[in-house]
């Protein structure tokens, strides 16, 4: 019946009754969507910033396994369910786009540059830990796990960097900036006012210091390393040690990254 044309020969009260109901259409439309963005305690903001949380409690727990050097399916299933939580935050960062809100009321604008920042970051930096735990793994035994039994053997990699005095510089540089990554940044991303206290005391580094020294410990000790004939060079246990490794660079550089717009977010 609205959309019906009106036609002239119509009369006033026919004309005025079409424009009530539009009119009454419109206003219980603008109601409902009042009454849901009021109502509903789980925005896609609040959305993100729960995966986002969660991300980084998983991703806490992988840095915590790898330093361990003994726990390499407690590594590969802390960077599973980290990727989980990254795909939740990925999906709904995408539905925090400021027009896309009706209405805001008084909460202070998302940040949401600051949120595809971390998640890049985060994305960035769960790949080259997966990487680390493909460089660990004892390939020879992978057909005979199950795909989801969340299982890895190790090959004795993360067991040869434990022994190393540099490693525990290593995890002394980085689990800093991998606490500030669990608790500073979700609550940044929430509006928490206490979150740039913990920001005062930030070094931003992008850089592992220690990991020449780690290649020189590795190369002294090569000779102790257990040798044997291989036909790919990925299976020699030297080329996975500089793989790990590499990998902790890399990780310490997206730390960095993620400190730096932390503390450049606090600037604004």
């Amino acid at each position: 019946k609205l959309m019906e044309p009106f036609h002239e020969s119509g009369s006033d009260s026919e004309f005025i009754s079409k424009y009530q109901a539009i009119g009454n259409v419109t206003v219980a439309i603008l109601l409902q969507a009042i009454l849901h963005s009021l109502l509903s305690k789980s925005g896609p903001q609040t959305l993100c910033v729960a995966a986002s949380r969660s991300c980084c409690a998983s991703i806490v727990s992988a840095f915590e396994a790898l330093f361990n050097g003994k726990d390499l399916s407690g590594l590969k299933a802390a960077l599973d369910e980290a990727s989980t939580h990254l795909s939740k935050a990925k999906s709904t960062v995408a539905e925090c786009e400021p027009k896309m809100q009706l209405i805001r009321g008084r909460k202070p604008p998302f940040k949401l540059d600051l949120a595809r920042t971390i998640i890049l970051n985060l994305e960035s930096m769960i790949s080259e830990m997966n990487l680390i735990v493909t460089a660990s793994e004892n390939w020879s035994v992978l057909g005979f796990l199950e795909a989801d039994s969340g299982q890895a053997e190790s090959i004795g990699v993360l067991e040869l960097l434990a022994r190393m005095p540099a490693m525990k510089l290593a995890k002394d540089e980085m689990m800093p900036s991998v606490e500030i990554l669990a608790t500073v940044m979700p609550d940044m991303l929430a509006n928490v006012p206490s979150a740039e206290d913990g920001l005062q005391d930030v070094r931003v580094s992008k850089e592992l210091e220690c990991a020449n020294s780690l290649y020189e410990q590795l190369a002294a000790s090569a000779g102790s390393f257990p040798t044997q004939q291989h036909t790919e060079l990925t299976d020699d246990i030297r080329m996975r040690l500089s793989i790990v490794v590499r990998c902790l660079q890399h990780c310490a550089l997206y730390l960095g990254n993620t400190e730096e717009r932390c503390v450049m977010e606090s600037a604004l």
